[in-house]
C-alpha cells in the first residue's frame, strides 16, 4: 500500500500543478463563464490538497522505515512548533500557556516525526476554537519515571461517541479532514514505546496527554 501511495503523489502533483496554471489563465478573462470555471478549479484544487494530505498522513502511518532516534530537548520542539504556527494561532485568536518542565532533559525521539505529532495535535485544538478563539496550554513533565506531555484546549470538546472513535481510521469531524492525523499520532506514539491518551467533554475543551519513556527506558 505504501508503494502504490508513493506512485500516487507525482500525478497529484502534476494535477495540481496544471490546476493552478488553469486557474491563472481563467483569471486573465472576464464575465459570468470565467467566474464560474474559477469556482470550479478552486473546488478541484481544494480537493486535490486534500488527497495531498491524506497521502502525506498515510505515508508516515505505514513507512516501514527505522527511526531516527537521537537525544531532543523535548520543551525546545514544542517551543518550536508553536514559534512557526504562531501567526496562525494569533490568526484563530489562541492564547497559548506554556508550562515547561525543564528537570525532563533530552528525550530519544525521532525529531522530524515526533514534530509532525505537535503539529498535528496543535492544528486539532485550533480547529476545535476556530468559532471564538480560546487558550491553548502545553506541559510537559514527569509522571511515575516517565516524560509526560499535555495539550489541553477550551475548543468546543468531544461527546461520549466522537471522542470513542477519534483514532479509528479514516474518522473525522471536519469536511475536509483525512481521518487519518489522529491514527498516525499514535502510530509514530507508540513507535516510540509511548502511548496517547484523550479527555474531553463537549463544551468543555480537550487535553491529550502523552507519555514516553524518560531517558531512553523501556516502557
Amino acid at each position: 500500500m505504501g508503494g502504490l501511495a508513493h506512485e500516487l503523489k507525482n500525478p497529484l502533483s502534476t494535477l495540481n500543478i496544471n490546476l493552478q496554471l488553469l486557474r491563472e489563465d481563467w483569471a486573465e478573462q472576464a464575465g459570468p463563464l470565467a467566474a464560474r470555471s474559477i469556482r470550479k478549479i478552486d473546488v478541484m484544487l481544494q480537493e486535490s490538497k486534500r488527497l495531498e494530505r491524506m497521502l502525506a498522513d498515510f505515508l508516515r502511518l505505514t513507512s516501514p522505515s527505522p527511526l531516527d532516534k537521537r537525544p531532543v530537548d523535548l520543551n525546545r520542539l514544542l517551543e518550536d512548533v508553536l514559534n512557526f504556527m504562531e501567526k496562525e494561532l494569533v490568526r484563530f485568536k489562541v492564547d497559548v500557556l506554556c508550562q515547561l518542565d525543564h528537570q525532563i532533559g533530552a528525550v530519544e525521539l525521532d525529531e522530524n516525526l515526533f514534530r509532525q505529532v505537535v503539529i498535528n495535535l496543535v492544528k486539532n485544538a485550533m480547529d476545535a476554537m476556530a468559532e471564538k478563539g480560546g487558550s491553548l496550554t502545553v506541559q510537559t513533565g514527569l509522571s511515575e519515571g516517565r516524560v509526560r506531555i499535555e495539550i489541553i484546549d477550551t475548543g468546543i470538546g468531544m461527546d461520549p461517541e466522537t471522542r470513542a472513535k477519534a483514532f479509528n481510521f479514516y474518522f473525522s469531524t471536519k469536511s475536509d479532514g483525512t481521518g487519518l492525523g489522529l491514527p498516525m499520532v499514535q502510530r509514530i506514539i507508540e513507535r516510540h514505546s509511548g502511548r496517547i491518551c484523550c479527555e474531553s467533554e463537549r463544551g468543555f475543551g480537550t487535553r491529550f496527554t502523552i507519555l514516553l519513556p524518560h531517558s531512553g527506558a523501556a516502557r
